[in-house]
């Protein structure tokens, strides 16, 4: 019998390191932070690009707020990791809302907290 696969011994069972994912994801929020910052969602090429765009922020909130669900759990929650998404969601929320929420403001005050942030 291949060791490899043989799941009846406890010893045998690769469990994955559970802040992998939770890396993963505030490197990703690190990387549209960056971008948000250098101005690179006002100079978007194509409508493509621009769905792509916003399909992965608000897929990145999503997921953010599974992970909150996930450390809500006593055995798995992690302080210091909850804060870390949470203010990273929070993040991701303003960028959603200035970059998609039209209601929001108009393009006029939208222009002027663009030249504000981005002198």
């Amino acid at each position: 019998m291949d060791l490899a696969t043989d799941y009846s011994r406890p010893e045998m069972l690769d469990f994955p390191d559970p802040n992998e994912p939770i890396n993963v994801w505030l490197k990703m929020c690190d990387g549209i932070l960056d971008l948000t910052r250098k101005g690179a969602f006002l100079r978007i090429p194509s409508e493509n690009a621009f769905n792509q765009i916003r399909t992965g922020i608000r897929e990145s909130i999503k997921f953010g707020q599974t992970l909150l669900i996930l450390l809500s759990d006593p055995e798995l929650g992690d302080l210091k990791k909850t804060a870390e998404i949470k203010i990273r969601l929070d993040q991701l929320n303003e960028i959603w809302l200035a970059l998609f929420d039209k209601s929001r403001m108009s393009e006029v005050e939208a222009n002027q907290f663009l030249s504000e942030v981005f002198p």
